[in-house]
């Protein structure tokens, strides 16, 4: 496993072992962000492309499940811790996708890396 797959997967436990519930928040921008990836190549991956499979998995499909639990069971209230986890998810996104071109992660200094979610 590479290291930002490995920060990732302890961001996400990290989560689900102190604060279970955001959890959702955490993973959300995987969520929305394949689902939008394959929307923008929609039109240019022809039926014939080895890739054409993977698009037609990830086109979204109305809302997610992961969406509506966030929508139930949070609230404005809520937003300034969500806010955090959300852009740390999408920083973990970013580093996975620039491990995979072989570019350097990016560094953020927001959210709690490793650090207790007990929120």
């Amino acid at each position: 496993m590479g290291a930002a797959v490995a920060t990732y997967v302890a961001f996400a436990n990290n989560l689900a072992n102190t604060s279970a519930k955001y959890l959702s928040i955490g993973i959300l921008p995987c969520d929305m962000l394949w689902p939008w990836v394959a929307t923008q190549l929609n039109e240019s991956v022809s039926q014939n492309n080895v890739y054409r499979s993977w698009v037609d998995d990830n086109l979204p499909s109305g809302i997610s499940t992961t969406q509506s639990f966030v929508n139930k069971f949070f609230n404005k209230d809520d937003k300034e811790n969500c806010q955090l986890i959300f852009n740390e998810g999408i920083i973990n996104e970013l580093n996975f996708f620039c491990s995979a071109c072989g570019e350097d992660p990016v560094d953020y200094s927001f959210g709690k890396r490793q650090q207790n979610f007990n929120l």
